[in-house]
Parts: C-alpha cells; sequence; structure tokens
C-alpha cells in the first residue's frame, strides 16, 4: 500500500496528519477548488516553549527558510499593562520573496504536478538546514492569496486611529468582539441612537485584498472613524459600501458572504450587539474580525487556528487601544466565538484552546474582566462520535467500528480515535478494510518501538493508502503536543470528477476499523486530569469531522457516520432517541453523549447549549459533555460540560431565531447552537454595563483565570429534572442544557423564577406564561 510505511513524508517537521492529507496526499480533491495561489503564502502557528518575545526577531532564526522570510501579525504583549505577555503560542506567516503580486494567479484544477506551496517551502527549508533543536514545534495551516498579504510586511507601522472621541461622551462600559464569518460593518443596526455614528470601532476582514498601508499584515482594517466615512461617501447604499472596502466576491476568488443578503456572522453579531436601547448603546462598543470565507468551508477546521489565534491578538489590542482612547485603564470583554470542530482531545488541551486559555488567564491577572463565549455544537444526533472501553474488545482482544462513507461526497472525510493518556500505543495493532471486504491496511499502530517514551512534540508517522499506485486516503499516528497519541485515518471525497491517474476516489459504503490489543493493558474509561484534580473521559475516543456544507461554499459535502447495531436511533413513539445506548445488557460504542465542541473545552469557555423555548426541553441537535455509565446504566458527568443553555428554537412551529441579515431591514431565522451563544454574550455584556463602573463581590470572579463568569447572568436556574432521577440523562436534564437558561429578550420581562420552575416540572413549557 505505500513504498515505505510509516515513512516521513515532506516537510515533517511541520506537517501534521491533516496538513499532509490536505496539502499533498488529498491536495487535488480539495484544494484546488478553492482558487488558490500555488505560490502562496502559508500560515503557521508555533508553540514556543518558555513564551515568545514579540519584540525580537528570533523567529526568523528559528523557524525561517532560505525563499520564505517569517512575518509576525501584530501580537497583543499586555498593552500599557506593567506584566508583559510573552505567548507560548506564535501566529505567523511563511511569505515566498521575489515574486510580485502581479505575477501570482489562481491554480488551475485540471493541471497535475504543479509546484505547490508545500512543496517549495519543503526545499526552501531543506536548502536553509532544519531549525534549531532547541526550537518551536510549529505547524503550517492554510494558504492565503498572496494579494491580501501587505506589501510593507510589517505591520502595525500606519495603525488607524478609531477616532477623536468626543469629550461628552463618557468610557464604555464593556467591548463586545465577535469572530465569525460575514460582519456587516456598515449595518445600521450598530449605529448609535444618539447620531454619533457606528458602534464597531474596530473590524478587520481577514479574507480581503490588501490595502498596502501598513496597517496591518493581511486583509483590510476599518476603524470607526473609516467606517462612518465609507456610510456617509455612500449615502448609506451599504453594497456600495461593501464593494468599495474589497469585502464583497470578485472573479478567480471564493466567493465572500458579504455578497449574499445573510450570512452566518450578521446573524451573531446583530443577536449579541445590534439594537440596544438608547440608554445602553453608546456602552457596549464593537470589535469584530471576519475570517476567511474560504477558511471556513472546510468544517473540519483545518487551517483556521493561525487565522483565529491573530483574531485574538488583535482583539485583546484593540481593547486595549479603546480603554486608552476613553482615558481608562480596561474594560470588560466578551468574546463571542460562534464556531467549533468535531475532533480535537476534548479536554482543553489542543494548541488553539491552550492559546486561547493561555491569553484569557493573562489579561484577567492584569485586571481586565475577560469572557469566552463559543456554542457546544450541533451533532447530538450525527452518529459522529463514538467510545471504545474494555467492554467492546472480544475474548481475541479484538474491537471493530463501521464507518459509513456516503456516496455523492466531494470532500473527504477524517475520523480521529485519541488513546487515554499514558496508553502505550505500540500494544495495539490496526487493520482497514474497505466496503468490498478488502483488507486496505494492517500494521502495527507505531512502527517505531522508542517512539512512545521519547517522542518530540510533533512526532508523526503516516501511510498513504493507494490502490494500483492511485492514492485514496492515509493513515497516520502523532503525539500530539507530546501529550496523547492519535490516530487519524482520512478518506477521499467518495465522488471525484479530477484527473485520476494519481488520485481516485474512496469507495462509498461500510468501511471497518479494527484494533487489536497485543498486549492485556486495561483501557480505562475514567482517567485524572493531570494539569488538575478533575476526571476526564477515558476509553479510545473516536470522532468523524463535521463534513457539511457550510455558507458561500458549494463544497458538494456530506457528513459521514459511524454504524453501531446496538445504538438505538429511535424511541417508542417514533422520535429520535435523545439518550445513549446503554444498559446491563449491552454497551453501544456510538455516543451522544461527549459530541461537544472539540474547541470548547477550555477551562474559562462558556460553553452555550441550545433549548427550545417552548417546551424547555433541549434541541435535538445541541451536543453535550461526556457521560460515563456505572452498571446500572446510571450517568456520571466526565470534563467540560454545557454550562447555559439559550434559546435557538421559539417552538416545534416556529424553528430558529431571528436576527439581521447582511443588509439592513433584511432579517432571517437561524438555528443551532452559534444562535445561543450571542443570546449568552449579550446578557454578559448587560451584566457589565449593570455592575459598571465597579463589580463588588465579583471582583475574585472576574480575575479567576478558570472561571466561566456564568455566575454574572441573570436567568432561569434549571435545576435537577425528572428524567435525571428516573437514572438517564433526557433533553431537560442537566447533563443537556446546563445549570441555566437564557430566554429571547423581551421587552417587558415576566420571568417568574418559582412559575417558570413548576411549569417546566409539569412538561406544559413556557407558553402558560408568555
Amino acid at each position: 500500500m505505500t513504498d515505505q510505511a510509516g515513512r516521513h513524508e515532506g516537510a515533517e517537521n511541520f506537517c501534521g496528519p491533516y496538513e499532509s492529507w490536505m496539502l499533498k496526499h488529498g491536495k487535488d480533491f480539495d484544494l484546488p477548488a478553492l482558487l488558490l495561489d500555488k505560490e502562496a503564502a502559508i500560515s503557521a502557528v508555533a508553540e514556543w516553549p518558555g513564551g515568545f518575545d514579540a519584540t525580537s526577531t528570533e523567529i526568523v532564526a528559528k523557524v525561517g527558510a532560505r525563499d520564505y522570510p517569517t512575518v509576525l501579525p501584530q501580537l497583543w504583549t499586555g498593552g500599557s499593562s506593567p506584566e508583559k505577555f510573552n505567548p507560548s503560542f506564535v501566529p505567523f506567516l511563511f511569505l515566498p520573496s521575489g515574486k510580485g503580486k502581479e505575477q501570482q494567479t489562481p491554480s488551475n484544477p485540471t493541471v497535475e504536478h504543479q509546484a505547490t506551496s508545500l512543496q517549495t517551502l519543503q526545499h526552501s527549508m531543506s536548502s536553509a538546514g532544519q531549525p534549531d533543536g532547541d526550537g518551536p514545534y510549529f505547524r503550517v495551516t492554510f494558504p492565503l492569496f498572496h494579494d491580501t498579504v501587505d506589501d510593507q510586511r510589517n505591520p502595525g507601522v500606519n495603525q488607524p486611529s478609531g477616532g477623536p472621541k468626543e469629550l461628552s461622551l463618557s468610557a464604555p462600559s464593556v467591548i463586545m468582539a465577535v469572530i465569525d464569518d460575514g460582519i456587516p460593518f456598515a449595518h445600521a443596526n450598530f449605529r448609535a441612537s444618539d447620531g454619533s455614528g457606528t458602534r464597531v470601532d474596530y473590524c478587520w476582514s481577514q479574507g480581503a485584498p490588501s490595502r498596502n498601508d501598513g496597517s496591518i499584515l493581511f486583509g483590510r482594517e476599518f476603524s470607526k472613524q473609516a467606517i462612518d466615512r465609507l456610510v456617509e461617501d455612500h449615502k448609506g447604499d451599504e453594497d456600495a459600501v461593501y464593494r468599495q472596502a474589497g469585502a464583497l466576491s470578485q472573479p478567480g476568488r471564493p466567493p465572500m458572504s458579504l455578497s449574499r443578503m445573510h450570512a452566518h456572522g450578521a446573524h451573531v453579531l446583530d443577536t449579541a450587539t445590534g439594537r440596544w436601547t438608547a440608554d445602553s448603546d453608546t456602552k457596549v462598543r464593537i470589535v469584530a474580525v471576519e475570517l476567511p470565507s474560504s477558511a471556513v468551508w472546510d468544517t473540519s477546521g483545518f487551517g483556521t487556528d493561525m487565522f483565529v489565534l491573530s483574531a485574538m491578538h488583535y482583539i485583546f489590542d484593540r481593547a486595549d487601544r479603546i480603554a486608552e482612547e476613553y482615558g481608562v485603564a480596561s474594560l470588560p470583554l466578551v468574546i463571542n466565538f460562534s464556531f467549533g470542530t468535531t475532533g480535537g482531545p476534548h479536554d482543553g488541551s489542543s494548541a488553539i484552546e491552550a492559546a486561547i486559555q493561555e491569553m484569557i488567564a493573562a489579561r484577567r491577572r492584569m485586571g481586565a474582566p475577560t469572557a469566552l463565549v463559543m456554542p457546544s455544537g450541533n451533532i447530538f444526533l450525527d452518529r459522529t462520535h463514538a467510545v471504545l472501553t474494555e467492554r467492546h474488545f472480544d475474548k481475541k482482544r479484538s474491537a471493530k467500528l463501521t464507518w459509513l462513507l456516503p456516496p455523492g461526497d466531494r470532500t473527504s472525510s477524517f475520523m480521529e480515535m485519541w488513546l487515554p493518556e499514558g496508553v502505550d500505543p505500540s500494544g495495539f495493532s490496526f487493520a482497514l478494510t474497505d466496503p468490498d471486504g478488502k483488507l486496505v491496511m494492517n500494521r502495527d499502530l507505531l512502527l517505531s518501538g522508542e517512539a512512545n517514551s521519547s517522542a518530540r512534540p510533533g512526532y508523526i508517522e503516516t501511510e498513504p493508502m493507494a490502490e494500483n499506485s492511485r492514492d485514496f486516503g492515509q493513515f497516520s499516528i502523532d503525539k500530539y503536543r507530546n501529550h496523547r497519541w492519535r490516530i487519524m485515518i482520512a478518506l477521499a471525497p467518495t465522488e471525484f470528477d479530477g484527473d485520476r491517474k494519481v488520485r481516485q476516489p474512496a469507495k462509498a459504503g461500510k468501511w471497518t476499523i479494527e484494533l487489536v490489543k497485543k498486549s492485556g493493558t486495561p483501557l480505562p474509561s475514567i482517567t485524572d486530569d493531570a494539569g488538575h484534580a478533575d476526571k476526564v473521559a477515558g476509553g479510545i475516543q473516536c470522532f468523524i469531522q463535521r463534513d457539511i456544507q457550510y455558507g458561500s461554499g458549494n463544497t458538494g459535502a456530506v457528513q459521514s457516520y459511524f454504524l453501531d447495531p446496538l445504538n438505538i436511533p429511535y424511541n417508542k413513539w417514533g422520535g429520535p432517541m435523545v439518550t445513549d445506548s446503554v444498559s446491563s445488557g449491552g454497551m453501544a460504542f456510538v455516543r451522544r453523549f461527549g459530541s461537544l465542541n472539540g474547541m470548547a473545552t477550555g477551562d474559562a469557555t462558556l460553553v452555550a447549549g441550545g433549548f427550545n423555548e417552548l417546551t424547555g426541553m433541549a434541541a435535538l441537535y445541541s451536543s453535550a459533555g461526556a457521560l460515563r455509565y456505572d452498571a446500572t446504566g446510571f450517568p456520571k458527568q466526565i470534563g467540560k460540560q454545557v454550562t447555559v443553555s439559550a434559546v435557538t428554537e421559539r417552538s416545534p412551529a416556529l424553528p430558529g431565531v431571528v436576527a439581521a441579515g447582511t443588509r439592513s431591514g433584511i432579517m432571517f431565522s437561524m438555528n443551532g447552537t452559534s444562535v445561543a451563544a450571542p443570546l449568552i454574550s449579550r446578557q454578559l455584556c448587560q451584566a457589565f454595563v449593570n455592575l459598571a463602573p465597579g463589580y463588588g463581590q465579583f471582583k475574585a470572579t472576574l480575575t479567576n483565570p478558570a472561571d466561566t463568569y456564568v455566575s454574572l447572568l441573570s436567568t432561569i436556574k434549571n435545576g435537577v429534572k425528572k428524567t435525571k432521577k428516573q437514572g438517564f440523562a433526557g433533553p431537560d436534564s442537566d447533563e443537556r442544557v446546563g445549570k441555566l437558561l437564557v430566554r429571547l429578550p423581551r421587552p417587558n420581562d415576566r420571568d417568574d423564577q418559582k412559575a417558570i420552575n413548576r411549569i417546566y416540572d409539569q412538561n406544559a413549557g413556557l407558553k402558560a406564561i408568555i
């Protein structure tokens, strides 16, 4: 199946399993459709031992390549605080040197064997020699269009001002920051009621062509002053504003979200901070970051780390700048990030989670309250999560998973298997069988006997899968951040119209994964978290990455999923089963609980679930944290859980929540836990408005690096529901909706805690008091 099993392929020092597939073996399947430059700038994130001094040029010497100089976006270093922040995770770009923008053309999907960005970078690094032995561990991520990168390559040279502040305006109480796709910064809902213009102080469109003015490394930034001028110059014509801003689609480039009348980011931004009351709107300032649309089309989350981490640094820096403009030391910051992935370790240790949590903890130490709200996810019923524990291995010490790849899928599919910490992968063998019953791969999990104890960070073994010398998949095992071992299987689309000389589609149907234990080492179902006193979910955690068609990207994605004969899909009334299929007689490996957003498991992250306002029940799709079951099937919550739930469905007859589109006056309904997060973010902002100027009894909470700030919310208490008392976690239990419920805002709120609890206990929903 491969010319050298377990070989280190290509740029092995900086190429993880997803990068190896998406930028090498699977490039013909996924990236050509995105029209990326063949010599694009390449984004990357480095993990820097001991912290990185942002004022130095050390990164060039450590990871630089001969023809690819490294350039940093603006990094937050702590602002005016005497305590400086040296990040352990550094976003940066590799930029091809000596190539003008006029030489860059969109890649032709029909051209084969042309030099790719990864290949040229690999050659450049090989010529320059490997990074220093004590240097950082880093991964390349998504390529950038070259014309989005500033020619000056020196961000911050001409930093824009948010505009002079009138002396009559008092300092705001809080800053609301949103990271999303499709940010309508000229929308009327974000203009102050007092006529002072937009409340958006800064907006960064990461995918827009650069103005080459030295203000930001890639994309375009719009200050309050610039937005107000654009709106005035174009007499409120928002199409003209976005056209001049470079925020609309252009020939030969991926479609941009603001070219449509509705966008995910427009709905989220309006829900979080649109249409404040007159006495509050100037007290809530806005900072927004629009991720490149092409980077979020791939719902596996591949390649977004550099963009997201750069966005966080930008938000923190601009929050400090807004405080300085108003003459205050700092301002509370609420960040809404309605984004997520299915995969990941789900214990807070992913690189992007660790990077974000480090920044939040640092800002809180400096006395600046900082909140992060993220959705729980929408895959509760999608059969994309499975757990293998000791009881799933038969007498021959073998356990099997069935993975169904649907026909007509035009994007790659990914499945991760995470071993519990401390479990030796060399004690397992792996086999993969295709839908025709053909054994595609049979190997030991780990080929290097010494790797388990001596692997450097980022150690990886990869093995492509091919038939008649045509690649259709890839096996990999890596020691993720030198923490836990991860197995990853990538399979090609099941429908592929490209040249099949070197690639072929994967077969649609049931693929069988078999793990065989070569020793009697048990698999714990619950393990200790080494960094805390908590417990984390054990067993072999399996996740199929989300694979759906998102936004304006017409990718043709179709979700793959696990098949399990022990999993009961429907209840006796014909509705979807909303509990795990576990009992004393058997235990399905497919799990609904444990499907939580893989980017939302950090300590300080407030996780937002979704519920139906009429019934008080969790939305069918709303993901939940992991459970482990005793011999009788009684559940125990393990690891990160849903903190609070907000309305994502108004009733069975009225799906979703209504908010703004990309143009003023346009409204549309959207559901999903991405809607729940901004409702909660809005309540946190209101809490800071109410608390200003002091924080009273919440001061200790606001500086605690691990607190989610849930105690600031004034909402309906959910309480322990009777489904939990009966021994299982149902749709109205704490395990699904958390401890609190957030309703849609109402001018005359008649919420009465006792009345609501009484009505919910009767399963009558909220209809009696609305």
